[in-house]
């Protein structure tokens, strides 16, 4: 009886530590799939870039004037820039291996960051009109400038995307209040029903506004993760046939830590 009930409890053992594996393969699956649909989306944007511009120089290389021209090369170049930062940032970092992305804060110019990336989607979706306010800002804020990319780049891509009426507007603001940096993102697009508006910071969520739109849900709950791990905020009001506006407020100056990122 003895030496059956050592067996007993060495097969229990064995099958906890069996069932320890699994679970750790499958987290590490799914820490996969989920790194592979974070980094497809996040570098959809500047390959459009890239591509839109170079669509417009092969059209127009016989008349397009060469101070043109060198400006849409700068953007390719910038675009092609940040896919290669991104990518080393990412590779890099121990999002691969943990799931966290490494945080490093540094002093740069906000403001010229949201004015190209304004000019950016301006470029690619050049039926929209596009204002941008960032007189409020500092000279620089010390934060994650990659992250701050990820974070504007979503937020007016989607201004964009979901801003297909016969007038497109989108206004972008920013400014200092108090020890916080305030963003405003506000378009006239299809916007969101109000039932609907707690869902969408909920992974893969799509508004039953967005049909016929291309998207993955991915983008604003990846924003929502990496606003909260600067210990910021983010508020989204919307209206259907009205739009949506979107309000990022952050601390100018945080230090940050690694923070946990599921997509």
């Amino acid at each position: 009886i003895t030496t059956y009930k050592n067996q007993e409890r060495a097969l229990a053992e064995k099958q906890a530590e069996l069932e320890r594996a699994l679970a750790a393969e499958q987290d590490a699956s799914n820490l996969q799939k989920q790194f592979i649909s974070m980094v497809s989306h996040e570098f959809h944007t500047p390959l459009a870039i890239v591509d839109g511009n170079a669509q417009i120089l092969e059209r127009r290389i016989g008349d397009l004037p060469v101070e043109d021209a060198k400006k849409r090369l700068k953007t390719i170049r910038s675009a092609v820039s940040r896919t290669v930062n991104m990518m080393e940032a990412v590779l890099s970092s121990n999002l691969l291996k943990t799931g966290k992305m490494d945080i490093h804060t540094e002093n740069f110019s906000l403001r010229e960051l949201i004015e190209q990336l304004c000019q950016e989607q301006a470029d690619l979706a050049r039926s929209h009109v596009i204002t941008v306010d960032v007189t409020g800002l500092p000279e620089t804020v010390l934060l994650d400038k990659k992250v701050m990319t990820l974070v504007l780049t979503n937020l007016l891509a989607n201004a964009v995307k979901y801003t297909p009426c016969e007038h497109p507007e989108i206004h972008v603001q920013s400014q200092v209040d108090g020890g916080e940096v305030v963003i405003l993102v506000q378009d006239n697009g299809v916007g969101i029903p109000d039932d609907e508006i707690d869902k969408v910071f909920d992974r893969f969520f799509r508004a039953s506004t967005s049909a016929g739109i291309s998207g993955s849900g991915v983008g604003l709950s990846l924003v929502n993760d990496l606003i909260k791990a600067h210990k910021g905020k983010i508020n989204l009001e919307s209206q259907i046939g009205v739009g949506t506006r979107v309000e990022i407020r952050l601390p100018i100056n945080l230090p940050l830590e690694s923070i946990s990122v599921t997509h």
